[in-house]
């Protein structure tokens, strides 16, 4: 039984619009909350002058310190392609995609662990977040090629359709965060927000990666090629 004859991929089609929804989302939090990361903190809002906001969950890192953040997601991510592309077709399939969601899981962790209370406003708490953006960034770039790799093996009839459906679900990730992560943010309070983050991410990651696993089975028991 040719793959194209299979009307089951359909549903790996939906788990794979999973993960780059859940990539996208945790990509920009930065942008949806820059005023909580750039802003001076301020304990007491009842001592402010004129030109003060009121801000008890702000960070304090300034510009040059938000923009680094930016830059080391994307620089690792940019790095990572090609030495992640070789090393995806050493390991596999399902083994890179465990891996490489892994990675990015563990830099989303990172990142929130920053704002936690026994480390937020401390000395470490800047290269956690940095460390966790570059991880991020290693584990994205691809992971995605993996789902890339996977799709046009299952849907090679149709690829720049479901291509297409990627990119626009990718888009929704992006604004589903810009729509929602700020208001949460002012709602709930920063921290908390990105432990929410982190369970997106990894509830939409994994559920792809598990998929996958479990449709290669699927293939091998009935004999699909």
């Amino acid at each position: 039984m040719d793959v194209t004859e299979w009307k089951t991929r359909y549903l790996l089609l939906v788990f794979a619009c999973f993960l780059p929804f859940g990539c996208y989302f945790n990509i920009d939090v930065l942008g949806a909350l820059q005023k909580d990361l750039q802003g001076v903190h301020t304990e007491n809002c009842r001592n402010l002058t004129a030109n003060m906001t009121c801000c008890p969950d702000c960070l304090g890192l300034g510009p040059d310190r938000y923009n680094q953040l930016y830059a080391a997601y994307s620089w690792m991510n940019a790095v990572n392609a090609l030495p992640g592309g070789y090393f995806i077709d050493k390991i596999g399939n399902r083994g890179s995609a465990i891996l490489t969601t892994t990675v990015a899981s563990l830099g989303t962790l990172l990142f929130a662990v920053s704002t936690i209370d026994s480390i937020r406003f401390t000395s470490a708490m800047f290269p956690i977040m940095f460390c966790g953006r570059l991880l991020l960034g290693a584990g994205t770039s691809p992971a995605l090629i993996v789902q890339n790799r996977i799709l046009a093996s299952w849907f090679p009839d149709n690829i720049l359709v479901v291509f297409s459906l990627m990119v626009v679900v990718l888009r929704l990730g992006n604004v589903s965060n810009f729509f929602l992560t700020a208001n949460l943010a002012n709602w709930i309070g920063l921290s908390t927000t990105l432990w929410i983050g982190i369970f997106i991410f990894l509830s939409l990651k994994y559920t792809f990666t598990v998929s996958g696993v479990v449709f290669t089975i699927f293939m091998m028991v009935f004999n699909i090629e």
